[in-house]
């Protein structure tokens, strides 16, 4: 990485699969009590900003009443095409600039390994489970073949939409 600033992401930021055809956010299924604080309100349950850590590593499952238990979801059609997946046709992702509808097999990612590129000298304990924070190069390898990593749009001005980052030194 050299002397280059990374940011710190925290729940909500964009991720995105180089096999998949949609982004999706990254969700946070307990708080590890660790975030930053960015936005002017009156209510501090909205002001916080939980960072993620490489322990926040749950594929989603497709039980609608489990939604709320993942940190990550699928990725619309996966160009690699998992076996045992149905055929899907999608809306195009607005995110990614698309505008046909996609079709294809469903993607059902399998995680090969957990987050890589991670924040190494700092490690943060809490009852959710111990990890160190996620940056903005971090990412994840799945089995089919995909590299899930966090979006950064072609316009930089986006780039925190869906999160919120924190450049600052984490080491002091």
């Amino acid at each position: 990485m050299g002397d280059e600033i990374r940011s710190y992401v925290t729940r909500g930021v964009v991720l995105k699969c180089d096999c998949g055809s949609h982004t999706r956010c990254a969700n946070l299924i307990k708080d590890h009590g660790w975030g930053i604080d960015i936005e002017e309100t009156a209510d501090p349950k909205k002001k916080m900003h939980p960072f993620l850590l490489d322990c926040d590593i749950v594929v989603g499952d497709e039980n609608k009443d489990k939604m709320q238990q993942q940190n990550i979801a699928w990725f619309g059609v996966c160009k690699k095409n998992p076996e045992n997946t149905e055929d899907i046709l999608l809306k195009p992702d607005a995110r990614l600039g698309e505008e046909k509808n996609v079709n294809g097999k469903k993607c059902k990612p399998v995680i090969l390994e957990g987050w890589q590129n991670c924040k190494e000298k700092f490690v943060v304990k809490s009852l959710a489970g111990d990890g160190k924070p996620l940056t903005s190069e971090s990412y994840l390898v799945c089995k089919y073949g995909g590299v899930i990593s966090i979006y950064k749009s072609e316009n930089n001005e986006d780039d925190n939409n869906f999160g919120f980052g924190y450049s600052g030194d984490l080491d002091a």
